[in-house]
């Protein structure tokens, strides 16, 4: 739900969020979720991996919207094991 208020707020051109938005738009762009832009479009998002206890990795997540200027569709991807940044944000990709 948070991120689909997020689509919401970027579609309105809420200027006071636009923080928020370049973070996310610069996550995809240039971040951890850059495997989570689908050839020609441009989405915004963030990826994240919870630990369990040194190299185990428990979960991993991307939640974003596209397309990042004119969002019509918000999505997240968990994954009970794995990295956010390496297997979530391509399975986005792929949706």
């Amino acid at each position: 739900m948070a991120y689909r208020r997020l689509a919401e707020l970027r579609k309105r051109g809420e200027a006071r969020y636009a923080p928020v938005f370049e973070g996310l738009a610069g996550s995809t762009d240039y971040g951890t979720g850059q495997r989570a832009q689908p050839a020609g479009w441009r989405v915004a998002g963030k990826t994240g991996t919870s630990a369990l206890s040194g190299d185990a990795y428990a979960s991993g997540w991307f939640a974003g919207y596209a397309p990042e200027a004119e969002p019509r569709w918000a999505l997240v991807v968990f994954l009970e094991q794995g990295r956010g940044s390496t297997d979530a944000a391509p399975v986005a990709a792929e949706c």
